[in-house]
Parts: structure tokens; sequence; C-alpha cells
């Protein structure tokens, strides 16, 4: 399996398991609930999701799961 497997598994599976805690633990309390709500709102399954994200929060949450999952 390759890096980039391993990323895009890590991230379905953080999309799957996800909760507003953790959320708030990667984005900080208030972009965290923001994010959330945008979330749940568009379905926990729905990745277009991460369509809405800006790059930067990508960032921050791909070196979350690189930390944490990996």
């Amino acid at each position: 399996m390759t890096t980039k497997q391993s990323k895009l598994i890590a991230l379905v599976n953080f999309l799957v398991c996800a909760n507003i805690e953790e959320f708030k633990t990667i984005f900080g309390e208030s972009l965290g609930s923001h994010l959330w709500f945008k979330f749940y709102n568009n379905g926990k399954h729905n990745y277009n999701f991460l369509n809405e994200v800006s790059n930067h929060n990508l960032i921050i949450l791909e070196i979350y799961l690189k930390n944490e999952v990996m």
C-alpha cells in the first residue's frame, strides 16, 4: 500500500467516524464547530464537504491524520 493510499484510507475512516469533539480538537473550538455543522448538514458520507474546506484547513486535517492515524 502506498502512502497516498494510506492517507486516503485514513481520510475516509476519519470522515466516517468523526464527531464534533474531534473537529474541535483539530480545527479549534469555533472553527471546529462551524466546520462540523457544515459537514453534518451535508450528510456525514457526502464527501463534497471537502470541496468546501479551504486548503489551509485541509493541511491542518492532513497533519492531524498523519500524527493520529498513521
